[in-house]
C-alpha cells in the first residue's frame, strides 16, 4: 500500500507516517521507483502507534512496545502512568490543603512522603527491562 492509501486507511497524516518511518517504528519496502510500500503489518503497526500516541506514550516507548511480544513493556508503561497519576493526586491534595488555609510550614511531612514515593516509583520502574 502506498502512503496516500495508508494515510486514508489509518487516519494518520502523510507527515506523521513519514515521521514514524524515520523513527524506525515501521519499515516499508522501497519499490524500484523509490516509492515506499507499506505492508499490512506496517499498517497494523501504524494503527497501534496512533492509539499509543493518543495515550501520550513516547515514540521511544512505542518502539519498545512494538518489539515486545510479551507485553511486559506495555504493562510497565501502564504501571508508570498509574504511579504518575497517584503522585499528581497527592500533589493536588497538598494544593487543596494550602488553598484551604493550611500553612506552608505544615505541609513538610506531606512533601516528604511525596518525595519518598517518587524514589520508590523510580526503583520499581528500574526493574522493568527497558
Amino acid at each position: 500500500m502506498l502512503i496516500n492509501q495508508v494515510s486514508k486507511t489509518t487516519g494518520l497524516t502523510k507527515k506523521a507516517i513519514e515521521y514514524y518511518t524515520s523513527q524506525g517504528l515501521v519499515s516499508p519496502s522501497i519499490l524500484e521507483n523509490g516509492y515506499r510500500y507499506y505492508s499490512e503489518n506496517n499498517v497494523e503497526d501504524l494503527r497501534k502507534i496512533l492509539v499509543l500516541r493518543r495515550l501520550d506514550i513516547s515514540t521511544d516507548e512505542i518502539k519498545i512496545i512494538l518489539s515486545d511480544k510479551s507485553n511486559t513493556a506495555l504493562q510497565a508503561v501502564s504501571i508508570r502512568k498509574e504511579l504518575q497519576f497517584q503522585r499528581e493526586v497527592a500533589k493536588k491534595a497538598i494544593l487543596d490543603q494550602l488553598s484551604g488555609g493550611k500553612a506552608f510550614s505544615e505541609i513538610t511531612e506531606s512533601l516528604q512522603t511525596l518525595e519518598n514515593t517518587k524514589t520508590i516509583t523510580e526503583k520499581i520502574l528500574d526493574t522493568f527491562p527497558w
